[in-house]
């Protein structure tokens, strides 16, 4: 359960919360195919594909069977390593892969993997480091978050790199943790602190800051993960702590966990967070299954998923 959600899947229906919306899920492991049945990272990427990152092997998905990569010693030119812990799209058709053994970069093209990251960050002007999280905005926008480094915004349409440096406010002397772009040219922030920023990114301004998660969250040291829905509602994790809605127009934040009222949570250990067409929240769990948010009526399910 631990990187949700939609290939967690069941062959049965199921209702959802009170609306009689039925969902058809399907089940994807080791018999039928997946190389391990610890999943760590879920990526679709624009060709279509889904991409599962397991503990033994990468698995390229195209709705029927599974293409595996696994690390060949005799390949420099295959996977670095076949313990998965997450990746990220980029330009071009590419995508990065981390691995325990170290990132690597996958060309779709050829479906060869390259080891050699800090050439890549290079070769596109960004500065070479260790990257944290890549996350890919509107209008060719990739965000890549450094562990030491910062932000930097590299367009693809354009092929330009822009280092994070806000101007109107100063922002805290502590790392991003998350950031996450809306609608409307917006980018929304978090820092280790819980501290919130929403940035223009026309203007190049951070125009609201909040400290209302700050002051509610519980001290912990996992850093804080940020989901933006469609209304602009913000969704924050740091996956020991429960959920945390921020509300940007009345600057409010309402936490759901075991005990919270009407809206619950099975488990408090959150480790993703998404939203369907339907405007449903699904809120993934370690040991609690998935939680199923309805923001409108306040009402939450729970489904155990075996």
């Amino acid at each position: 359960m631990r990187y949700l959600l939609g290939f967690v899947l069941l062959l049965q229906s199921v209702t959802a919360l009170s609306q009689s919306v039925h969902f058809n899920f399907s089940k994807i492991n080791t018999y039928n195919g997946l190389s391990h049945n610890q999943v760590n990272a879920v990526l679709k990427d624009e060709d279509g594909f889904l991409w599962f990152g397991t503990t033994y092997g990468l698995n390229r998905y195209d709705g029927y069977t599974c293409k595996i990569f696994r690390e060949d010693h005799n390949d420099s030119t295959s996977l670095r390593a076949n313990n998965i812990i997450g990746f990220y799209e980029l330009p071009d058709r590419k995508m990065w892969v981390s691995t325990m053994g170290g990132p690597c970069i996958y060309n779709a093209d050829t479906e060869k993997f390259d080891a050699d990251y800090y050439s890549y960050l290079s070769s596109i002007g960004l500065p070479t480091g260790t990257v944290s999280n890549i996350i890919k905005g509107r209008d060719g926008r990739y965000w890549f978050l450094y562990v030491d480094k910062g932000l930097y915004l590299y367009s693809a349409k354009n092929k330009s790199v822009k280092p994070f440096n806000p101007r109107g406010t100063i922002s805290p002397a502590e790392k991003i943790t998350s950031i996450k772009e809306a609608a409307d040219g917006i980018l929304w922030l978090v820092y280790e602190s819980g501290f919130l920023q929403e940035y223009n990114i026309k203007s190049e301004k951070v125009i609201f800051s909040s400290t209302s998660l700050q002051k509610q969250h519980k001290k912990s040291e996992d850093p804080f993960s940020l989901f933006v829905d469609n209304d602009g509602d913000l969704w924050c994790w740091n996956y020991n702590s429960g959920l945390f809605f921020f509300h940007p127009d009345n600057n409010t934040v309402t936490r759901m966990g075991k005990n919270s009222f009407p809206a619950r949570l099975k488990s408090e250990l959150v480790s993703q967070v998404v939203q369907d067409n339907n405007g449903l929240i699904w809120v993934g769990t370690d040991h609690g299954g998935v939680t199923l948010i309805d923001k409108k009526n306040n009402f939450s399910t729970d489904y155990l998923l075996n």
